[in-house]
């Protein structure tokens, strides 16, 4: 199953964000500005129409964001199904 990953980094501006395959290969997709993050995953989601994203790492900063990502999703794409997870 495919999916997004973003590896949370607290100390740059910008996060980078990959897909990654069913074989567990990362291709990059881009870097966003922190600021930016959770509208731009749930575009990035509407986008390439893969409705999991995973947050890895800063578990505190990444349940904050999981709310914000999923009302993005479901305002402005209409996306009731996105899955965000996140991991330590």
């Amino acid at each position: 199953m495919e999916k997004i990953i973003c590896f949370l980094n607290l100390f740059t501006n910008y996060q980078r964000v990959y897909i990654v395959d069913e074989t567990n290969n990362l291709k990059p997709v881009g870097e966003f500005l922190f600021a930016d993050l959770a509208e731009k995953l749930a575009e990035l989601s509407n986008a390439v129409n893969l409705n999991h994203i995973t947050l890895v790492g800063s578990p505190k900063y990444a349940e904050e964001i999981v709310p914000e990502i999923k009302q993005n999703a479901q305002i402005k794409y209409s996306n009731n199904d996105l899955i965000v997870e996140v991991m330590k």
